[in-house]
């Protein structure tokens, strides 16, 4: 089981396997503010990415594939040159920085929405060369990134819940016993809490 830090590289490393490109990326994007939060693969693609990310983030309502998820709901997976002519799409703010560092095209699928962000994998390549298989391809790992991102929300927020509940426990002055009713009473003895004598805690027990 993989928490969300450590999924996004997972989850690029085995896209990029099955459907080749120059890079991936897993972006999260809010919806309330506009930031960008982004995981590249391979990594060395971070840098180039960022330098020209102030370019394009301020126009991310813009973009065609943002656009058809935003509008339509459409979340399944979608190049660039789906909705833009090369023409059309060369005058666009995205272009014009994508291509300073040889990207043309990009294959765009969604593994969450809500109100407040979106999630999507981005595969980019030099040329416009994206085949109805590759299509397909990410169509069926969709579902199953999509449940490993969900799996793995749920086992971030209950690590996080277990060591809230710890912290909690240990802080607390009472005692915690854990009974399996199949096995005959254990008896615990009992702890005085910090700063109470074990004579004292006995008297106000009994």
């Amino acid at each position: 089981m993989r928490d969300s830090a450590s999924l996004p590289s997972v989850m690029l490393e085995a896209v990029r396997r099955l459907i080749p490109c120059l890079f991936c990326t897993y972006n999260q994007v809010s919806h309330l503010t506009g930031a960008l939060v982004a995981a590249y693969h391979p990594p060395e693609w971070q840098a180039p990415m960022e330098s020209i990310m102030p370019r394009m983030a301020p126009h991310i309502g813009s973009h065609p594939v943002y656009r058809n998820v935003h509008d339509n709901g459409d979340g399944s997976p979608h190049s660039v040159s789906d909705f833009a002519s090369e023409e059309e799409w060369s005058v666009t703010p995205f272009a014009t920085a994508l291509e300073t560092i040889g990207v043309r095209d990009s294959l765009i699928f969604c593994l969450h929405t809500s109100r407040q962000e979106l999630i999507f994998i981005a595969l980019n390549r030099g040329e416009r060369s994206f085949s109805e298989d590759e299509r397909e391809i990410a169509a069926h790992l969709r579902p199953h990134l999509t449940a490993a991102f969900e799996n793995a929300a749920a086992f971030t927020e209950a690590q996080a819940l277990a060591l809230l509940s710890a912290r909690a426990i240990e802080q607390s002055p009472q005692g915690v016993a854990l009974v399996d009713l199949a096995q005959p009473a254990l008896r615990v003895p009992w702890c005085a809490a910090p700063g109470r004598s074990a004579d004292a805690a006995s008297a106000s027990s009994s």
